[in-house]
């Protein structure tokens, strides 16, 4: 396992931003080809219903104003350095790091993954939850 495999299993702690709410944290971790979220007092629980598959990330998104969600939670602009999120075609992941270079290991990461989906040319398959963006 990699250097970058094993700090990314072991995880982060988020701000993770929804439809509903304010902001909560959240310890988000990669494991078994799948991205989690769970409650900070959950450890590393692996909940599918709190997860998006790896191979279901069709794209990532920069800043605080990047998705609706993030949007309408109305990030405040000092914190758009610290803003990414994920996108699947059910769902985006929108998270704020804790620092910059939290942020840039993750968002390398995931803008690899994305990047060679892209240049393996998946298309559409309606029963793979990953979906192709140009």
């Amino acid at each position: 396992m990699s250097e970058l495999s094993r700090y990314l299993a072991e995880g982060g702690v988020f701000l993770k931003y929804c439809r509903k709410g304010g902001p909560k944290q959240r310890r988000v971790f990669v494991r078994e080809g799948r991205i989690y979220w769970c409650n900070l007092q959950e450890g590393h629980k692996q909940e599918e219903k709190r997860s998006i598959a790896l191979t279901a990330l069709s794209d990532i998104y920069l800043g605080c104003t990047s998705t609706e969600i993030m949007r309408n939670s109305k990030v405040p602009l000092e914190f758009d350095s610290l803003c990414f999120s994920l996108q699947s075609n059910l769902r985006t992941l929108d998270l704020k790091s804790r620092d910059g270079a939290v942020k840039t290991k993750w968002v390398k990461y995931f803008k690899a993954l994305v990047s060679n989906r892209h240049q393996e040319g998946k298309t559409f398959n309606p029963y793979d939850t990953a979906r192709r963006v140009e």
